[in-house]
């Protein structure tokens, strides 16, 4: 069960409660990033545990996007037509293990990118225990966060090898497509000796 006083922690430093005893914005959020440090070298104690003490692994700050067909190849963007839906997509890799922390998001009007965020919803879910990380599908504006100011998760998830991450958006405004910038970001550990048998191939 997720520690309480993390749980507020991540939610003040998401914007969404103001901090007590004068605290800023920025101090939460470093203290939260402090929880999620500690919560990375556990989950490496837990990988050395499975693979033995000698398991050779490297961790690095990592930012997934949108990789399937129907995105922008430059930005990862994907466009959702007015009042449609659209689909997000991740994989992660066979020679890692990814650590998601946090989610950050900009919709402008695909027509103004200058403009402010439009709403939208999304439902997502990690095929490899297939659970779906809400019961329905949720606003942008309560869950996505921004570059400034990340939606950090109140327990970050480990996704396995091979994950895939599928999201569906509902773009709420029914008279213009909109284009959802999308990312995922957290922690990638990879595993050194798949990575080289991966380039040796």
């Amino acid at each position: 069960m997720a520690d309480p006083a993390m749980i507020a922690a991540a939610t003040r430093a998401a914007g969404r409660m103001p901090a007590d005893d004068g605290a800023s914005a920025a101090y939460q959020m470093r203290q939260m990033l402090e929880e999620i440090r500690r919560g990375n070298m556990a989950v490496l104690k837990e990988l050395r545990k499975e693979r033995g003490e000698d398991a050779e692994l490297m961790e690095q700050w990592y930012v997934y996007t949108d990789e399937s067909n129907v995105s922008d190849p430059i930005t990862g963007s994907v466009l959702v037509p007015a009042g449609g839906r659209a689909s997000w997509t991740a994989t992660v890799s066979d020679s890692s293990v990814f650590y998601a922390c946090y989610i950050t998001n900009r919709s402008p009007l695909d027509a103004d990118p200058t403009s402010p965020n439009q709403p939208y919803t999304w439902h997502g879910v990690a095929q490899s225990d297939d659970l779906q990380w809400s019961n329905r599908p949720l606003h942008s504006d309560a869950t996505t966060g921004s570059g400034e100011r990340p939606h950090f998760f109140p327990r970050p998830r480990i996704l396995r090898e091979k994950t895939q991450v599928q999201i569906e958006f509902l773009n709420l405004n029914p008279a213009d497509d909109i284009r959802v910038f999308f990312n995922l970001g957290g922690w990638k550990i990879y595993f050194l000796e798949k990575l080289v048998a991966t380039a040796r191939q």
